[in-house]
């Protein structure tokens, strides 16, 4: 009898290993597909933490909805609610610019959004940020993204914390906007979530 119950430890034990593992090589997979330049679908995606719908609710006067739905329209806020799956991206190292000036985001950690709670607490900061209407300085150096995927479509944000402004990629097409300046909880949460737990991209 002791034999048959230290099988069954070993063997869940063994299985609980694959799935971590299958879990991790899924968030360097979607983050190696970013660096290439391919926008992968869902249906290419590996099998993550797979989240239900949220709803973002921020309190914002009418020009900061205006200011909101013009950096991220309806569509993409959708995308970003509904959301299956959710990436955290983050570039820790300074890369230079390439041979046309401009400044490419290539991150170099990974993580997944674990829970609808967690993504619902940085949709609302990041609306609520993305609303203000601030100024960006000019030196846009992307260190953090976002990859949200759901039903087929796939919206990825790029964040340069430094100057305060973003750049949305959607099959509904391109979008910007600039953030809030000082005081950003989501800048926070994307930090934590990363040291957290995330995977080192090659």
């Amino acid at each position: 009898m002791r034999k048959i119950i230290v099988f069954f430890f070993l063997l869940n034990l063994f299985n609980c290993a694959r799935v971590e593992s299958s879990h991790e090589n899924g968030e360097k997979q979607i983050a190696n597909q970013m660096l290439s330049g391919a926008s992968p679908t869902p249906q290419s995606l590996p099998a993550l933490t797979s989240l239900k719908p949220v709803k973002a609710e921020v309190r914002l006067s009418g020009r900061q909805r205006e200011i909101l739905d013009a950096a991220l329209p309806l569509q993409v806020r959708e995308i970003l609610e509904g959301a299956e799956t959710v990436q955290i991206l983050a570039e820790e190292l300074n890369i230079p610019q390439d041979e046309t000036g401009l400044r490419t985001f290539r991150p170099t950690r990974t993580a997944s959004v674990v829970s609808e709670a967690e993504k619902e607490a940085i949709l609302e900061a990041l609306y609520t940020e993305a609303s203000s209407g601030e100024g960006a300085a000019s030196c846009y150096e992307p260190h953090h993204g976002i990859k949200a995927a759901y039903k087929g479509q796939v919206v990825e944000i790029e964040i340069c914390y430094t100057c305060a402004q973003f750049n949305v990629k959607s099959e509904f097409g391109k979008f910007q906007g600039t953030i809030l300046r000082e005081g950003r909880k989501s800048e926070s949460l994307l930090n934590g979530i990363i040291q957290e737990r995330g995977n080192q991209l090659n």
